[in-house]
């Protein structure tokens, strides 16, 4: 059955004016950190619930998930005023430079995608096609080191702007999450490589069905890694 909407006809609007500069203070997006949920419709919740308490600071940009489950008690006061004040921090933090703040790029950009050139070849993109199946062992460590440089992550390289975070912060998740890809029990060092061990009998139809699996795993998560990248390298390029 499905459910109706969340407020009645009769609800008081958020004056425009105050729409607007909601907006802009959450950049135009749902502001809830690093949520994935489709923008093209938001609400305005009302942090205190109280539909009459128009105050900006009552009012916070919601993508139509998260604001369900505002409204369904799923996500506490507190956690929306965190979110609040965190966009408030964003917006007045005096570290924030965007000279600065390319520079943070730049670098990021530039340990990033050298973690993914082998043997000192530019073409990164095309050395990890189909790079389950054997992974260069010189790029799983250089990848590994950047999920163990955790603190020089956050004390030189994450930016203080809020869309360069995102973008920086879910690319270190996507690293971590291919370098546990490859630490899993399934890899075996073969010369300069980890190779991927089906537990099917080998050269059987099910073992070359794993290996594809496995190569379309990794693929998957490089390609999205690549793909942000992209965006970090155009941030970047303002510095110049």
């Amino acid at each position: 059955m499905s459910s109706g909407p969340i407020y009645n006809a009769s609800r008081p609007h958020v004056p425009e004016r105050i729409r607007e500069d909601l907006l802009v203070e959450s950049g135009s997006r749902c502001s809830v950190r690093r949520c994935t949920e489709n923008f093209t419709y938001y609400d305005i919740h009302h942090i205190n619930f109280n539909r009459e308490d128009n105050r900006p600071e009552n009012l916070i940009v919601l993508c139509l998930v998260h604001h369900r489950m505002a409204h369904d008690k799923k996500m506490k006061r507190s956690v929306l005023q965190r979110h609040k004040l965190e966009l408030k921090r964003d917006l007045t933090s005096i570290a924030f430079v965007r000279s600065t703040e390319s520079d943070r790029a730049y670098i990021f950009k530039e340990i990033v995608l050298d973690a993914f050139r082998y043997q000192d070849c530019d073409e990164y993109r095309q050395i990890l096609t189909e790079a389950g199946y054997d992974f260069p062992m010189e790029i799983y460590f250089k990848l590994k080191d950047i999920v163990e440089g955790e603190v020089d992550y956050e004390q030189r390289l994450r930016s203080h702007d809020p869309d360069l975070r995102s973008k920086q912060d879910e690319v270190m998740d996507l690293i971590e999450q291919l370098v546990n890809v490859i630490d899993d029990s399934k890899y075996r060092v073969l010369a300069d490589d980890f190779r991927f061990i089906p537990d099917a009998a080998l050269d059987t139809q099910e073992y070359w069905n794993q290996v594809e699996r496995q190569n379309e795993k990794v693929d998957s998560l490089v390609f999205k890694i690549l793909r942000i990248m992209q965006s970090i390298a155009q941030y970047a390029s303002a510095r110049f």
